[in-house]
């Protein structure tokens, strides 16, 4: 006899393994005259077969806990009908809130189903672990740069300097992609998952956090190797008291530490850390001149150029984001969606979070610390992942 097929399942399995096909928005096509990604068109298949589920099972969607996102959606929308570019605007708008919106309804359906947590967090681990690999072995030159890549003149010099990215188009990129992955495992590792468990094998995870820091130290990512060492302290400093001294002791040293090497190098032209600082001036100087609505996403770079021209001894010519979180919510959204997103943030912190939710809530917040010294939202697999994580914490 026949078993019944269990469509429920087959949804259940399929919006959970979003997360591991995340590298797939690298792959771009026109579909019906519209620019997608594989990744896009996944979500959007899956999203239709999630509503035949819930029209055969007649169930009512509770969407009381997304109202923040809607409202982000909202005036990221409106922005993007008033940015000068509005093409681009609308389709980041698309990628990193709409679709975003209907991975979050899937799993805050599904998060009340026994076990459902694991299967995107086994996707996850397994991505991370197969784009840290892939930089690893590019390295080792055992795998070569993409199309996509060969035609950026700027990785080519971070290569040279012995830089990894895997599949993706900066070190940054694939640093801020682990960097959650990392958290994550070393939570499991101290033991404390409860009463979340992941169900993972010890002596995997040793392996598979020893490979991804190993990634993440390859890509010489600054601002996640510091998000790293200042949320696992943030944690050891909530969870174990007694060391608190210690601990704030060794964050001090490790400042000192830090601040010196960044002084000390010599002062070049195409230094990260003072291109930066430009990028910062700019980015303040755009979004206080656009502060109800911004300029919409996408639309950085072209009025970057047209703020700071006229600085002496201009160090950037271009510049795609503020590498900075806020800031790019301040001035793509103005005041409005910077507040949204702040409120959204806040309402993740709460003491039951990190105690009850340890497993969900460092790598979070380990994605908001990262995103004070670059972008760790706007990027069509970034934006998922922060996606996946906040579903798990409200």
């Amino acid at each position: 006899m026949n078993k019944k097929i269990n469509f429920e399942k087959i949804v259940f399995y399929m919006v959970g393994l979003i997360i591991l096909i995340l590298p797939a928005y690298l792959i771009r096509f026109i579909l019906f005259g519209v620019p997608s990604t594989m990744l896009e068109t996944y979500i959007y298949l899956t999203f239709v077969a999630f509503c035949i589920h819930v029209l055969i099972s007649k169930v009512k969607l509770n969407l009381n806990k997304l109202k923040l996102p809607i409202l982000i959606l909202v005036i990221a929308g409106i922005s993007s009908f008033l940015a000068n570019d509005k093409m681009a605007a609308l389709g980041q708008t698309k990628a990193y809130f709409f679709d975003g919106l209907l991975v979050l309804v899937m799993f805050n359906y599904f998060l009340k189903k026994t076990n459902f947590a694991q299967v995107p967090l086994h996707g996850y681990l397994l991505s991370s672990l197969t784009v840290a690999l892939w930089g690893i072995l590019q390295r080792l030159g055992i795998f070569g740069l993409l199309s996509h890549q060969k035609a950026d003149p700027m990785l080519a010099d971070q290569v040279s300097q012995g830089r990894i990215l895997g599949p993706f188009e900066s070190p940054n990129y694939l640093a801020m992609y682990i960097l959650p992955a990392v958290v994550m495992l070393a939570l499991v590792l101290l033991g404390n998952n409860k009463p979340i468990k992941l169900a993972i094998n010890k002596i995997f995870a040793y392996i598979s956090i020893f490979i991804l820091l190993v990634s993440l130290i390859m890509s010489q990512s600054i601002a996640a190797i510091l998000a790293l060492v200042l949320v696992v302290s943030i944690y050891l400093y909530i969870n174990f008291p007694k060391a608190r001294a210690y601990i704030l002791t060794i964050l001090v040293l490790l400042s000192i530490l830090f601040s010196t090497v960044i002084f000390s190098k010599k002062v070049s032209k195409s230094d990260s850390f003072f291109s930066r600082l430009e990028i910062y001036k700019a980015a303040v100087q755009i979004s206080s001149d656009h502060l109800l609505v911004g300029i919409g996403l996408g639309n950085f770079n072209d009025s970057f150029g047209g703020y700071i021209i006229n600085v002496p001894d201009r160090m950037n010519w271009e510049a795609l984001h503020p590498h900075n979180l806020f800031l790019n919510y301040l001035v793509s959204l103005g005041i409005p969606g910077l507040a949204l997103f702040l409120l959204l943030v806040a309402k993740t912190i709460r003491k039951d979070s990190w105690e009850n939710k340890a497993l969900y809530f460092f790598p979070f917040l380990a994605i908001i610390l990262n995103g004070f010294i670059d972008t760790t939202f706007f990027k069509n697999d970034l934006a998922i992942i922060f996606w996946l994580f906040y579903a798990f914490l409200i």
